[in-house]
């Protein structure tokens, strides 16, 4: 039966910040979110509310990494333009930068393609203290039914997803339904 507000949240229990993504590869876990978008979501998966790329430096002793980590840089200023840089982190408790670094770049719907053959490309991502390159994106959407291409009627709120794309993909959803109990209309 539904209701005239959302009743189930389903979101992850708070010792998990996300879920894995099946699929192994950027691309082959792409087209799985694009099924579920285009079915389950009003959402335009090409119009993402926030895409940001980050890049993370080698270690100064991680001599194998550094020319990896640099070429990357590189690469990633060439298609993007100049990144915003800054240290991963500080030491403590002098304050004291730590020397690797991230850069990131917060792009627009017109460079989804540019950044999704960038993370492709880059596959099999080695490993890394973090990781060497990592895509973040965030939508918005209220559910349909996966039956018609209707919304389901009576959502009050907005349902989120945030997915990371790199070596290894994960997502964090939220997502409301606006069903009193979960039962054969759930």
């Amino acid at each position: 039966m539904i209701v005239n507000n959302s009743r189930i949240l389903y979101s992850l229990p708070n010792a998990r910040v996300t879920q894995a993504l099946l699929g192994g590869k950027i691309e082959i876990v792409w087209e799985k979110l694009k099924l579920f978008f285009l079915n389950c979501t009003d959402a335009d998966i090409d119009h993402p509310q926030t895409i940001t790329l980050t890049l993370i430096s080698a270690d100064k002793y991680n001599y194998e990494q550094i020319n990896f980590t640099n070429s990357l840089l590189q690469d990633a200023t060439q298609l993007f333009g100049q990144g915003s840089t800054s240290p991963v982190g500080y030491h403590y408790p002098s304050g004291i930068p730590i020397q690797q670094t991230k850069t990131e770049w917060e792009l627009t719907s017109n460079d989804l393609d540019k950044v999704l053959n960038y993370m492709i490309m880059g596959q099999p991502w080695p490993k890394h203290e973090f990781e060497p390159a990592q895509l973040f994106l965030a939508y918005d959407f209220r559910l349909r039914q996966v039956s018609a291409t209707k919304e389901l009627p009576n959502q009050l709120f907005t349902s989120q997803v945030c997915i990371w794309l790199s070596r290894t993909k994960s997502i964090s959803p939220t997502l409301w339904f606006p069903f009193e109990e979960a039962n054969n209309d759930f």
